[in-house]
């Protein structure tokens, strides 16, 4: 593991992934990313691994002292309290929905 990269996951979420998303998978995870300075909890389960994706595809050190500055930022915004387990299924679901939406879109 890394200080700075991808959060881990809950390994249930890559089972639903498409082909796009499993890039997130290629690096170490980290303790902090971009997706925890970029709103954390109050981005839906596509944003936050479309920011990871970003953080792939600009990794440097620039990046991370970035990432490292605004986090310190981030302990002092109050978060309202989630029921994680309500959270992380209602994640599950949406990754699942995904390949539904796309086949409707094509085969339609």
């Amino acid at each position: 593991m890394s200080f700075v990269g991808p959060r881990p996951w809950i390994t249930e979420y890559s089972k639903y992934y498409n082909k796009y998303q499993l890039k997130r998978l290629e690096v170490k995870p980290g303790l902090i990313g971009l997706a925890q300075v970029k709103g954390r909890n109050n981005l839906s389960i596509f944003d936050k691994i479309n920011n990871d994706i970003i953080y792939i595809d600009n990794m440097s050190l620039l990046t991370d002292l970035m990432i490292i500055i605004k986090s310190v930022d981030s302990i002092f915004i109050k978060e309202k309290n989630i029921d994680m387990n309500k959270y992380i299924k209602n994640e599950i679901k949406m990754l699942k929905n995904q390949n539904k939406v796309w086949y409707n879109l094509v085969v339609g």
